[in-house]
């Protein structure tokens, strides 16, 4: 019978012993889609950097100037997702820290049309990390 790898002969969370093994070159990749509405999809696709127009605006228009003076969404979030995937350990329970190699992170504003013509707007995430050591990086790929 299968039995889970954190957990020890009594059943309680353990941290799986990994000094016997021996260091590899180990790659996981992860992928998925985070849905957002429409106004989220243009902010995120939109040129930059935008100049503030003159005379009176609508608050939605006041709310997309300000979001814009931000920066590049993606890149920050392609930050985030890197130094997520460096502190996996600090964030999930009995995952050992490991010493990454690299960490690749795409992500491509997209949309979907279902067969009932309601278009779902998102960004695709794929996540590559990379390291020689004892133990995977499923959860550093997944974490990013």
């Amino acid at each position: 019978m299968p039995t889970l790898t954190h957990l020890d002969h009594e059943g309680r969370a353990s941290m799986v012993d990994i000094a016997d093994k021996q260091p590899t070159r180990r790659t996981a990749i992860a992928s998925g889609r985070i849905y957002i509405p429409l106004i989220a999809y243009e902010l995120v696709t939109s040129s930059y950097p935008v100049v503030d127009r003159l005379g009176p605006v609508s608050d939605e228009e006041k709310a997309k100037i300000k979001v814009r003076r931000k920066g590049d969404a993606l890149t920050v979030a392609q930050l985030a997702a890197i130094m997520g995937a460096k502190k996996t350990s600090d964030l999930i329970p009995l995952c050992h820290p490991i010493p990454l190699t690299q960490v690749n992170v795409t992500l491509t504003p997209a949309t979907s049309e279902s067969s009932n013509g309601v278009v779902r707007h998102y960004i695709s995430c794929e996540a590559t990390v990379t390291t020689d050591g004892k133990t995977g990086v499923e959860m550093e790929a997944l974490t990013a």
